[in-house]
C-alpha cells in the first residue's frame, strides 16, 4: 500500500509540473482513444447524448459525444495538476470571470451564499477562485479509491473549503454555516442515495436528485447562484448565471424542477465540456426499463 501510495504521488506530482498546454494534448489523444476503442465511457456518453438531446441528428450526437471524451480526459489531467501545483499558479490560468457582479454583490452582502457547480469543465478551479474571496463550506465524500483521498482533501483544504463528511453532522454544519452569512459549493447534479432523493425531469428524463438543496435553501432563504468553470485556451473562464425558477421554493417539486432546469441552461452553454459519461439515469422509477 506504502508503494502504491508514492507511486501515486510521484506521478501526481509529475503532472502537476507540466504545462497546462501538454496534459490538455494528452488528454486530448486519451479522449480521441476512448472514443475509438467503444468503451464503457463511450457507450455511456453518447447513450446520455441520445437521452438527453433527441434533437440533434445522429451524426451531430457522435461529434458531441466525441468531444465530450476529449474534454472528459483533459478534465481528468487538469484536476490532478490543480490539485498538485501552488493555487497562485492554478489562478494565474483563470482568464476571465463572467457575470462576476452576481458573486460580488453577495460577497458583499450580509446574507449567505449556496453555491451550485455542475460536472461541467474544471468545477475545482471555481472553488478555489470562489475561496480566495471567502472561506466556502463543502460536504466532502472520500473518493473509491482510498490512495487519492488525502491528496484531494489536502488540496481542498488548501485552496480554503472547509470540508465536512456526507452525513448529518456534515449538513448540520453546512446550514450553520448559511445562517451565519456564510458561503457553500455543492455539485448539484450527482445522483443520491434513494433516501437523499426524489425523481425529477433531466432533460426530459427521470433522473434522481438531491434534495439537499432544496432543503438548504428552502430553510435559509439564502441567494442561489450557479457557476462552472469554462474550458478555454490558456486556461478558464469562471462563468456565474442566476437560476432559474425558484430553487429556494417551499414546494419540493418545484425547487427540483427549477434545479434541473438551471443545471440545463449551464450545460447548454457548452455541452462539449459537460461529464456526459456519468450514470445520471441508473436508478430508474419502478416500472421503466433499464437505460444502461
Amino acid at each position: 500500500m506504502k508503494f502504491k501510495s508514492a507511486l501515486v504521488k510521484g506521478l501526481f506530482g509529475f503532472i502537476g509540473v507540466l504545462p497546462l498546454s501538454f496534459i490538455r494534448m494528452l488528454g486530448y489523444l486519451l479522449g480521441r482513444m476512448m472514443w475509438w476503442t467503444k468503451g464503457r465511457e463511450a457507450r455511456v456518453t453518447l447513450r446520455n447524448i441520445e437521452l438527453c438531446l433527441p434533437g440533434l441528428e445522429p451524426a451531430e450526437q457522435r461529434r458531441l459525444a466525441r468531444e465530450s471524451l476529449v474534454h472528459t480526459a483533459q478534465g481528468g489531467f487538469e484536476l490532478i495538476k490543480v490539485w498538485m501545483q501552488p493555487n497562485e499558479r492554478t489562478a494565474a490560468k483563470i482568464v476571465a470571470v463572467k457575470n462576476r457582479e452576481l458573486f460580488d454583490r453577495e460577497l458583499h452582502s450580509d446574507k449567505g451564499l449556496l453555491l451550485l457547480v455542475p460536472h461541467l469543465g474544471n468545477w475545482e478551479v471555481v472553488a478555489l477562485w470562489c475561496a480566495r474571496h471567502r472561506e466556502i463550506t463543502a460536504l466532502y465524500q472520500p473518493p473509491k479509491q482510498v490512495l487519492l483521498e488525502p491528496i484531494i482533501k489536502q488540496a481542498r483544504e488548501r485552496m480554503g473549503n472547509k470540508l465536512y463528511p456526507t452525513d448529518v453532522s456534515g449538513v448540520r454544519a453546512v446550514l450553520k454555516s448559511l445562517k451565519k452569512s456564510g458561503f457553500t459549493g455543492i455539485l448539484p447534479d450527482q445522483e443520491p442515495d434513494p433516501e437523499s432523493g426524489e425523481f425529477a425531469s433531466f432533460f426530459r428524463n427521470p433522473a434522481l436528485t438531491m434534495t439537499l438543496v432544496h432543503g438548504l435553501a428552502s430553510r435559509t432563504h439564502c441567494p442561489v447562484l450557479m457557476a462552472y468553470g469554462h474550458r478555454v485556451p490558456g486556461g478558464w473562464e469562471i462563468v456565474f448565471r442566476l437560476p432559474l425558477g425558484n430553487i429556494g421554493s417551499p414546494e419540493l417539486e418545484e425547487s427540483l424542477w427549477s434545479l434541473n432546469r438551471s443545471v440545463e441552461a449551464c450545460i447548454m452553454d457548452c455541452p462539449e465540456q459537460y461529464q456526459w459519461e456519468y450514470k445520471r439515469f441508473k436508478k430508474r422509477p419502478e416500472g421503466l426499463p433499464r437505460v444502461y
